[in-house]
């Protein structure tokens, strides 16, 4: 029985994907649980229409993620944090906890697009890459003593 996939399945394929499947495995399990629809028209019509829309919002969204790159390229980014007597930060500031300020400041930025070694855990000046796709963008963050 041909089916397409409504999410993805380890072992059975990506969302949006036609497999082959036996029919009991697909009438007694995978369709009752939202997993596949049977191939019709209509789910045939329906994934085109979704790639389509999908491919539109992936160009726009690789056309803002430009212009972010151009926006934040040489930024200066100030952050607060509490520190030790010896000048260390109690938490280093990781990819999240700089994604997280940098979404406080209105820049949208995912933590898998910061390029960072190691945490930060002093406080002063740095520099962070920050990659989107093949746009790159420099920020320098500063990291302030917290009072």
């Amino acid at each position: 029985m041909k089916v397409v996939l409504l999410q993805s399945m380890p072992k059975l394929g990506n969302k949006g994907d036609i497999k082959e499947v036996p029919e009991g495995y697909a009438r007694n399990y995978l369709i009752p649980k939202g997993i596949v629809d049977i191939v019709t028209k209509h789910t045939l019509n329906m994934l085109s229409a979704q790639a389509v829309k999908r491919k539109k919002q992936e160009k726009q969204a690789g056309k803002d993620k430009i212009k972010l790159a151009g926006k934040l390229d040489r930024k200066r980014i100030i952050v607060s944090a509490k520190v030790n007597d010896a000048g260390t930060l109690y938490a280093g500031l990781d990819k999240k906890a700089i994604a997280k300020e940098l979404k406080i400041q209105k820049y949208n930025v995912e933590p898998y697009e910061i390029r960072l070694k190691q945490p930060i855990k002093k406080f002063g000046k740095h520099t962070v890459e920050l990659r989107f796709g093949k746009e790159k963008a420099i920020i320098k963050l500063e990291v302030l003593k917290k009072e």
